[in-house]
């Protein structure tokens, strides 16, 4: 019986590590076995620096025995000054450190890091920023050629925290939908990264994940809903430097939220500049922390019912914002939630109490110049509550009418803007749609403006944006009763200038010569309406909730906007 105890005792006892460190082919290892496991791990060796050009090898032998090298021990190359190169194998998971010194720390002269296997490099598991040889290093090389333009295997399930990280040689970066999270700081300092492209399988970027990829103009994705669904860490959204959002090769501009998206995420659109309007659904009931900081472009936007909370920053540093309308539904905003929103005009909020927040809510918003619309019985509340006490103006809501939007027209050179609502004054942007570089040696110039304009007036609130498309379509100039003399002079006047808006379901078309076909598609070339043009403004029925179209005028095509 004693026997049988001892046997079962013995069992249960863990199995002794052996480890001994040994020099072989000029690399110190600690060399570990367990059971049938035999690992090798790279250490450095008293004070005696390595230099020049280090192969590390999958797999070393002592005394007989194989040991597969699996890590880089703390500060292992830590102040190498003299090495140069180092070859990685696809063996090693891990390159240690601690949080003061990383293995290859302080390795000045280090110029290249060697790989064979993408999908081991991304799974390595790196303790700091200094343990990567990148960060020194800046040029990756896999099977002897330098990784520039980087797709990641579709073997790989996660981007580890410091992967490439200072990698300045990388241009681009293509992630495949087998990813769903990419570790903190993993293309930080990458400052060649110019685009990168985010499946909707990304759920979490860590924290300075794309900090100071300063290169970075273009972010790519597929799937709106899932990207205001990622959890983002702070400086890790790559639009804070990119600036410009493309889903399905389209550049985001006028946002329209999805109805399946309950809440925007933190740091969802930060620094997103390419972005002019947003469409909130009434699904979405918060927006967390710096949701649209820094969207530069955004000039209004109109917060849905369903909304209860607007966090800290949400809407900071939004320069071009003009107006804000908060439902009643709100009851608390974030500090600095509308901070440094210079041009901010008019501020229409519903609550009957003003919704509780910090005094720092508008600093740097001149609300000094501003209006502020709350209900009438609630106008003292505001009045004496800081800081929506700060506004210029506070005025009722109750009764107060809307702006009539206003109706685009061009005659003999000249845009003119029309409101059903006396006195009112329009504000209007032109922007050229056709500013581009070419090559050829013969251009063919075709003009399109983009026209926004509302209406805006004391004791109302501003109008719905009214938007047209002016163009110039070539017609054959009419000769008939026209002498020699004035042939030359009507050959010069063949383009004839059109105007585009949209109108409820359909388009108006002002200018167009009468019998010429017009038709409207959608962006998949499928036909939605058509129509042929009469001496007075022509519509198209064109029922569809397409953002964008294209108008056929005779042989014109032209997008047209929302």
């Amino acid at each position: 019986m004693k026997k049988l105890f001892l046997l079962c005792l013995m069992a249960l006892m863990p199995v002794a590590l052996m480890a001994v460190e040994a020099e072989i082919d000029g690399l110190w290892y600690e060399l570990v076995s367990k059971a049938n496991m035999k690992r090798a791990k790279v250490i450095k060796y008293k004070d005696t620096p390595y230099s020049g050009d280090i192969v590390i090898p999958a797999e070393v032998e002592y005394e007989g025995v194989a040991y597969s090298v699996t890590t880089i021990g703390e500060s292992a190359f830590s102040y190498c000054y003299g090495l140069s190169s180092i070859t990685i194998p696809s063996s090693v998971i891990s390159i240690e450190g601690n949080i003061y010194v990383g293995t290859f720390a302080n390795c000045y002269g280090l110029t290249s890091v060697y790989i064979s296997d993408l999908e081991a490099w991304c799974k390595i598991s790196f303790i700091n920023y200094d343990s990567n040889p990148l960060y020194f290093a800046h040029h990756l090389y896999l099977n002897g050629e330098e990784v520039k333009d980087i797709i990641i295997p579709n073997t790989v399930t996660s981007i580890g925290d410091y992967a490439f990280f200072g990698c300045t040689s990388l241009t681009s970066v293509t992630i495949p939908s087998s990813i769903t999270s990419i570790g903190e700081s993993a293309f930080k300092g990458s400052t060649s990264l110019t685009s990168v492209t985010i499946p909707s399988s990304v759920t979490s970027i860590g924290e300075y994940a794309f900090s100071g990829c300063t290169g970075l103009t273009s972010v790519y994705i597929s799937d709106l809903e899932a990207w205001c669904k990622i959890s983002f860490g702070f400086a890790s959204n790559p639009l804070s430097y990119a600036h410009h959002l493309y889903l399905n090769g389209e550049e985001v501009k006028d946002l329209i939220i999805p109805n399946t998206v309950t809440s925007i995420g933190k740091y969802a659109f930060r620094g997103c500049t390419g972005l002019t309007s947003v469409t909130i659904p009434s699904s979405v009931t918060s927006i967390w922390y710096n949701a649209f900081s820094g969207c530069t472009s955004l000039t209004s936007v109109t917060i849905p019912s369903s909304v209860t909370y607007i966090d800290g920053s949400a809407f900071a540093g939004c320069t071009g914002l003009t107006s804000v309308t908060i439902p009643s539904s709100v009851t608390s905003i974030g500090g600095s939630a509308f901070q440094n929103c210079s041009e901010l005009t008019y501020v229409y909020c519903y609550a009957e109490t003003a919704p509780s927040t910090y005094p720092n809510l508008f600093d740097g918003s001149y609300i000094e110049y501003s209006t502020l619309h709350v209900p009438a019985s609630a106008i003292e509340s505001y009045r004496t509550t800081a800081p929506w006490s700060g506004f210029g103006k506070i005025v009722a809501l109750d009764g107060d009418e809307q702006c009539a939007t206003p109706t685009i027209y061009y005659n003999s050179g000249k845009l003119s803007f029309k409101s059903d609502t006396e006195g009112a004054t329009f504000v209007s942007e032109i922007k050229d749609a056709d500013v581009k570089k070419f090559y050829d040696s013969e251009i063919a110039l075709g003009v399109t403006y983009n026209i926004s304009v509302y209406a805006t007036r004391d004791g109302y609130r501003d109008s719905e944006v009214a938007t047209a498309t002016l163009c110039w379509i070539d017609v054959e100039p009419q000769k008939e009763g026209i002498s020699d003399d004035e042939v030359v002079s009507v050959k010069e006047m063949k383009a004839q200038p059109v105007l585009i808006q949209r109108s409820g379901n359909g388009i108006a078309v002002t200018g167009a010569p009468a019998g010429t076909p017009i038709a409207v598609y959608d962006l998949s070339g499928q036909l939605l309406g058509c129509a042929t043009a009469t001496a007075e403004t022509t519509r198209v029925q064109a029922l569809n909730s397409e953002k964008v179209v294209v108008v056929k005028i005779g042989e014109r095509a032209v997008k047209v906007a929302k």
